[in-house]
């Protein structure tokens, strides 16, 4: 399981495809769309955390695990349509629907933690660049290449307390995001 861009473009142009017409294009694409993206992300994004925990009392001892990896991302959204024939604004407008849309999502932590659920910190927006083709499926391989190099560096840093057996998070540390994947 990792991310890649032929898989989200797959998982793309197979969810449109399917549910597409001349007659109802914008109107099925746009909210189907949003929903292949983050099927797609929740199924094969991979999360790891740093983690630094010590047993309390007088003589602490620290975790000899100091790291760990979770598949345990949750949400879904859907876009709307632009309404925009400018493709530099289209870009705009949807790149920032789908940011805001994994800015929902809930990251959970890996079986045996207790940290409480994070998100991803979801800045710069996505924007979605200009790309002419005809081919929808060269056209979304592209596009998906931009979402995952932004989607790649929305690494929150901020510290998330809790446990690890009997290893607790001491103030300012405990489990800290280091790399989407």
């Amino acid at each position: 399981m990792s991310l890649s861009a032929a898989g989200l473009a797959c998982e793309i142009v197979n969810s449109i495809c399917s549910t597409v017409n001349n007659d109802n294009m914008v109107a099925v694409t746009t909210p189907e769309l949003g929903q292949a993206i983050s099927r797609y992300l929740t199924r094969n994004t991979q999360v790891k955390y740093t983690w630094s925990g010590r047993t309390p009392g007088s003589y602490p001892t620290s975790d000899p695990v100091t790291n760990y990896i979770t598949t345990r991302v949750v949400g879904s959204f859907t876009c709307s349509p632009t309404n925009t024939l400018n493709p530099e604004r289209h870009g705009i407008i949807l790149g920032r629907q789908i940011t805001d849309g994994i800015r929902r999502f809930r990251i959970f932590p890996a079986e045996g933690w207790t940290i409480s659920p994070s998100m991803f910190l979801c800045a710069p927006n996505i924007v979605l660049p200009p790309f002419s083709t005809l081919d929808a499926f060269q056209y979304w391989l592209f596009q998906a290449g931009v979402i995952l190099r932004f989607y790649k560096r929305y690494i929150n840093p901020t510290p998330l307390t809790g446990a690890h057996g009997p290893f607790l998070a001491p103030p300012g540390s405990g489990a800290v995001m280091s790399q989407i994947f």
